[in-house]
């Protein structure tokens, strides 16, 4: 494995080479202007040559590379275009967009094959970026957290009523705002519900009744007692390149609502109810279903223990083989995976 993050040096090179007036502005140019991309590049392209063996095939995690002599695969979540349409922070100047789009356009268009987790960054890579279908293939995600391996079919709610859950650390991007506007709203005539959040330090004084703000929790334990806790989990993003936590919480067998952006609909499907992005109203709406219908929670929790079939690195890796092989090896000379 090589790994082509910057080193403190180089980090505080590319700080001052991507200045820009704008904190936002710099920050994006710093990870994905041309200079970062070819500091990336330029260390791939080292660690390469001082291989003993030339490997068959390279596969480049997420970040955007130039060309590579040696032949290689693109995995990632999502794309320059998705990120400028949907998110204003990670947004960039005019000029360093299209630069970046030309970059991932021509870094496409030499791979042996661009495998994205979700298929909306699928169809992106060929609607938008004008890549061969055949060439492209959503191959998911696994889940990051020990989850017990088959959790029971729940009994949602109890006396105390019911718990709803939020881990994200991004809280603007991933619908917080909007999710504390929605449950304050619905507080006000269910005083049965609650709802905890993971990963943001607070932001909102004072917090409205029934919230518990956790704030950033790094002990895996601590994080699986919650999942376990909660009646329902929430991630009602803005914008979201797919959502491994998802699968998380599908592993705990919790419906989750989920908003209507990137791949979140997509992995939640029947495990999941789906609302309006940016919308308190449409949020709103969701939490009252779930805290008023205990039957609908048990229904959708029963299909997130469905949902994980296939959920794994392992299958990952499998549907990725699945396409690459014939790629490398045409006809039946390839070997199996």
């Amino acid at each position: 494995m090589i790994d082509s993050s910057p080193t403190k040096a180089e980090s505080y090179a590319l700080s001052i080479l991507s200045w820009r007036p704008q904190k936002a502005a710099w920050r994006n140019q710093k990870r994905k202007g041309r200079l970062a991309t070819w500091a990336r590049s330029r260390k791939r392209d080292r660690a390469l040559a001082r291989q003993i063996e030339r490997p068959d095939v390279v596969i480049h995690v997420r970040n955007t590379y130039l060309p590579a002599n040696t032949p290689y695969v693109v995995f990632i979540d999502g794309t320059a275009s998705l990120s400028q349409r949907f998110w204003p922070d990670w947004r960039m100047s005019e000029r360093a967009y299209e630069t970046r789009v030309a970059q991932e356009r021509r870094y496409f268009s030499q791979a042996l094959l661009v495998a994205t987790a979700g298929q909306h960054a699928a169809r992106e890579v060929i609607d938008f970026y004008g890549q061969a279908p055949d060439r492209v293939v959503a191959v998911g995600g696994g889940t990051n957290i020990t989850a017990p391996e088959r959790a029971p079919v729940r009994v949602s709610g109890t006396a105390d009523g019911t718990r709803f859950l939020f881990i994200g650390k991004d809280f603007d991007r991933k619908g917080g705002p909007e999710l504390l506007q929605a449950f304050s709203r619905l507080r006000g005539s269910r005083d049965d519900v609650t709802l905890e959040i993971i990963g943001p330090e607070a932001t909102t004084t004072p917090l409205p009744t029934g919230v518990a703000w956790r704030g950033f929790i790094t002990d895996r334990d601590l994080i699986g007692a919650a999942y376990r806790e909660a009646d329902v989990f929430c991630l009602p993003s803005r914008y979201e390149p797919y959502g491994l936590v998802i699968q998380e919480a599908l592993a705990y067998g919790l419906p989750c609502l989920v908003s209507d952006r990137g791949a979140l609909a997509e992995i939640a499907g029947d495990a999941g109810l789906i609302v309006e992005a940016e919308s308190v109203d449409s949020i709103h709406d969701g939490l009252l279903a779930l805290a008023g219908d205990g039957e609908l929670r048990r229904r959708l929790g029963a299909a997130a223990i469905t949902r994980l079939d296939g959920m794994s690195w392992e299958a990952v890796a499998d549907r990725m083989l699945s396409r690459l092989l014939p790629a490398l090896w045409p006809q039946d000379r390839h070997p199996q995976p």
